[in-house]
């Protein structure tokens, strides 16, 4: 009986000393020590990573289209490529070299990009990282060139040396540049799918 009442009396007591919750939400009981222990080495974890630039990055497939980000980056090493060309015809045959690559280099911006631009439209963004596609737009591209020169043959205000020297150029920055834009988007791809496994 006395083991009994001191019990009591000290729950009581402890009760009274409480000070009196007016919040409106009840007290949650305190997580155990194991568990505040491993989210705290989680939250120091998730710090030394974003430290480390361990942010994921965004997957190409997402973006607004794997398409024209290769058109841009071709188009520029074109552009860049015919600028260099246009000095070499300009310096060996005068005016008439400018004429003939900016001819070349125009045919194969506009039958190049315009794969790109046909697969931006018509094929899901998610397919641009397949080895399919990237071999589905190449053919494009021989298609439509030869399109194009069946049509336009060998215009008569160019010089046929440097129309057709100018024209293998620009077509081979062009596919440097689309090939290797294509490899980049695919190892950030597949970066990208790594690490949301990971997580």
């Amino acid at each position: 009986w006395v083991r009994d009442t001191m019990t009591t009396s000290g729950k009581s007591g402890s009760a009274e000393d409480a000070p009196p919750h007016t919040g409106p939400l009840p007290i949650l009981p305190s997580p155990p020590p194991r568990l505040r222990q491993e989210l705290a080495r989680q939250d120091r974890a998730g710090q030394a990573k974003d430290e480390q630039g361990g942010v994921l990055p965004a997957d190409p497939a997402v973006q607004p289209s794997p398409w024209i980000r290769r058109l841009h980056r071709s188009f520029a090493t074109v552009v860049c490529v015919t600028v260099v060309f246009c000095f070499i015809a300009l310096n060996n045959s005068g005016v008439i070299g400018i004429y003939s690559v900016m001819t070349a280099s125009a045919t194969i911006i506009v039958t190049f990009g315009l794969s790109l631009v046909v697969l931006h439209f018509a094929a899901p963004a998610g397919t641009a990282m397949s080895r399919r596609t990237l071999v589905a737009a190449l053919l494009m591209k021989v298609i439509a060139l030869a399109s194009a020169l069946i049509w336009l043959r060998t215009p008569s205000w160019v010089a046929p040396d440097w129309y057709w020297s100018a024209m293998g150029l620009a077509a081979a920055a062009w596919l440097v540049a689309e090939i290797l834009v294509f490899v980049r988007q695919r190892r950030a791809a597949a970066k990208w799918a790594d690490g949301l496994a990971a997580a």
